[in-house]
């Protein structure tokens, strides 16, 4: 494929002279005050024993699992599948 060479004066000149652009900025809402508060009630809050992760394959040669981890740092099986 070739570039059509015979207006390439013409789009030179439309590329230097180009209009302003008149889109206005786009200005980001302000953060409501309850979107910006964080809420430190989970450091009171007793830490989770179990966590329970998805464990999908990819390929699809085998069925999808669910994976058990221990978060309990007193187990023995502490970060064990």
């Amino acid at each position: 494929m070739g570039v059509c060479m015979s207006q390439e004066e013409e789009i030179r000149q439309l590329t230097l002279n180009a209009a302003p652009n008149y889109i206005k900025e786009k200005e980001e809402p302000k953060l409501a005050p309850e979107h910006t508060i964080y809420n430190y009630d989970c450091s009171k809050k007793d830490r989770e024993k179990l966590a329970v992760l998805s464990c999908p394959h990819s390929v699809g040669f085998h069925p999808d699992r669910l994976a058990i981890v221990d978060l309990d740092e007193s187990s023995e099986n502490y970060c064990k599948v």
